[in-house]
Parts: C-alpha cells; sequence; structure tokens
C-alpha cells in the first residue's frame, strides 16, 4: 500500500479530537494504516466526495456517501470491501502479499445500561433493521 503516497489523498479528520481517518488494510491477518499523501484535509465527508468528483484526488468514503456516485458514473470504486471469511484468510496466505481493505465499524454506546431508554433501543432496533445486510456484522 505504499503506492498510496504516490496519489493525492483527501483525508478525514474526526471533528472532536482531530484524529485523522485512518486507510487500514489488512495483510496476512495484521492490520495496518497505510501511509498516504494528504493534500486535503476536512471533517466534512461530504467535501470530500466532492472534492473526489471534481478530480481533487482520492478519498476513503462510506458507502451511502460513495455508491450513490460510484453508480452515477462519478467516482471509481479503487478497492472494495470482501468478507472476511476462513477462505479469504487461506488464499490471503497463500498468495503472500494480498491485502484487503479493513471494514469501519460502528458502535452503539452509552455509559450505563439505565441510560438504554426506550428512545436509545428503538434507535437501535432502527439502526439493525435498516442497515443494508452488506454493512452488517
Amino acid at each position: 500500500m505504499e503506492q498510496l503516497k504516490e496519489h493525492d489523498c483527501l483525508v478525514f479528520r474526526f471533528p472532536l479530537d482531530g484524529r485523522y481517518l485512518g486507510w487500514g488494510f489488512v495483510r496476512n491477518g495484521i492490520r495496518f494504516d497505510a501511509p498516504v499523501n494528504a493534500r486535503m484535509i476536512s471533517d466534512d465527508i461530504d467535501a470530500l466526495a466532492q472534492m473526489a468528483v471534481e478530480g481533487g484526488g482520492i478519498t476513503r468514503l462510506a458507502a451511502f456517501i460513495a455508491e450513490p456516485l460510484i453508480a452515477n458514473g462519478k467516482l471509481v470504486a479503487l478497492f472494495t470491501q470482501k468478507p472476511v471469511t476462513s477462505e479469504t484468510i487461506t488464499s490471503a496466505l497463500e498468495a503472500d502479499a494480498q491485502v484487503e481493505i479493513e471494514p469501519l465499524e460502528f458502535y452503539l454506546c452509552v455509559r450505563h445500561r439505565r441510560e438504554l431508554t426506550p428512545k436509545v433501543r428503538a434507535f437501535s432496533q432502527f439502526l439493525t433493521e435498516t442497515l443494508p445486510e452488506r454493512w452488517r456484522a
């Protein structure tokens, strides 16, 4: 993944703490962040998507942002997510250098069980029922 340093990358910065969203990959079962050449850094995913559409570089986008742009031919997927199974791990070991993109994970967190109010439970159930199957673990 050293090749990412040779491209202009549009990098997402978390607004709360200023950390960058890493470009995570898995090779032979080991997770790593690829080094990138950050041309632009933003905490606005829509701005990064628009910059990519305009030819400003490559970026890592959430599926709900990227999929419509890919379907319209405005963006091209460079890396695709394959489900990790014993078969993909075995083939990665056999290929010796096969790299897969690391999926982003999302969690619903509460400080204490008593904060799991009916509204929060309803929101959790809504997410579980409405997210596409391929986005769920």
